[in-house]
């Protein structure tokens, strides 16, 4: 197969073969997948959902899994993941779609909120991630807060087109006011019209506040139901330490969209890239990711949360801390996640 590949690529110089099959249908690729954006849809202010035209052949997703989108930005391609919001089978119909929710220093979801257009290709990783439903037909309760929705779109409207769940589902939005919850209007509908499902806000949760009363007074059966929590990482925290605290840790499932890390005090020191040339300094809480774009250095990253292992690079000398542990680390040869790592002294990478 690599000597059909290898004569094929030399019957197509200067171009290669899948350049020729993108003039057939630009969604074709050799390796990996393009997609077009199809339409976008504006949800709230400073969100979108993004619905893309897939190849045929882009493996199915299960609902609340997460895909790695590649764009183009300024001839640079950068690379993020998103949570899937389209029903579980949807693919079938070559139709997918993520929503994106504008941050300060989001740069690729602030390109698809404001510049993407339908008709622009896109890179796309095929699905992944273990925040998934449960086959077990049992009472659920999802816990929504901010962006948190959108893998848990994903389940509810495969709910919805399985025409429903066997047992109650209660939906908590975590949203200060309900202009603010992202596909508002969708969820109320399905809410007025479904019998499975109840609908409920808790403006107190998008501020942070997460106690267990509050909790009892909107889901009384919170310690019987297999729970689903997505949102901001200090909300999430909360959630775990209740339910360890009630014995109940394996009736709940958490989706992070950032790694918590460690906040150990560490030494840092002087960063090195190598074929860059350049160096900083850094303190021992800065990833070296992030001390990497701050130097003006082109990274490889992907989910930036140490899943992917997208970032990794060679380390050609020192050692890292983990973040996520605080384990120091490290030999001249070893491959090192710079998105979860720190520098724990004066030490070189090979980027």
């Amino acid at each position: 197969m690599n000597q059909l590949a290898r004569l094929a690529a030399q019957l197509t110089t200067p171009l290669l073969p899948h350049d020729y099959l993108t003039l057939v249908d630009p969604v074709l690729a050799g390796s990996g997948f393009r997609a077009r954006i199809r339409s976008i849809q504006p949800e709230t202010v400073g969100s979108c959902s993004v619905e893309f035209e897939v190849p045929k052949s882009f493996p199915s997703h299960t609902a609340g899994q997460y895909l790695r989108l590649g764009v183009d930005i300024a001839g640079v391609r950068h690379w993020r993941s998103y949570s899937i919001t389209t029903p579980q089978g949807s693919t079938s119909r070559r139709v997918l779609s993520i929503t994106v929710k504008e941050t300060s220093n989001g740069l690729m979801s602030g390109h698809l909120v404001r510049n993407a257009r339908a008709g622009d290709l896109v890179f796309l990783e095929p699905a992944a991630g273990e925040f998934v439903l449960s086959q077990e037909p049992t009472e659920l309760i999802f816990l929504a807060f901010g962006s948190g929705i959108t893998p848990i779109m994903s389940m509810i409207r495969t709910l919805a087109a399985r025409g429903g769940s066997p047992a109650p589902v209660l939906l908590i939005v975590g949203a200060r006011t309900e202009d603010e919850v992202i596909f508002g209007e969708e969820l109320a509908a399905l809410a007025d019209n479904e019998p499975w499902l109840d609908l409920v806000l808790w403006e107190s949760a998008a501020r942070g506040r997460f106690d267990v009363a509050r909790l009892d007074q909107l889901a009384p059966n919170w310690r019987d139901a297999q729970t689903y929590v997505s949102g901001p990482s200090a909300i999430l925290d909360q959630a775990v330490d209740l339910w360890a605290a009630a014995g109940l840790t394996e009736q709940l499932f958490v989706e992070r969209f950032v790694t918590p890390l460690a906040h150990v005090d560490g030494a840092g020191g002087e960063v090195r890239f190598s074929r860059a040339g350049k160096s900083t300094a850094v303190d021992g809480s800065t990833t070296l990711l992030d001390a990497g774009e701050a130097a003006g250095i082109l990274m490889p990253n992907g989910c930036r949360m140490g899943i992917c292992h997208t970032c990794v690079v060679p380390l050609k000398s020192g050692q890292v801390r983990d973040m996520r542990t605080g384990e120091v680390h490290g030999e001249p040869g070893d491959i090192i996640q710079t998105c979860v790592n720190a520098a724990a002294c004066d030490i070189e990478i090979d980027v």
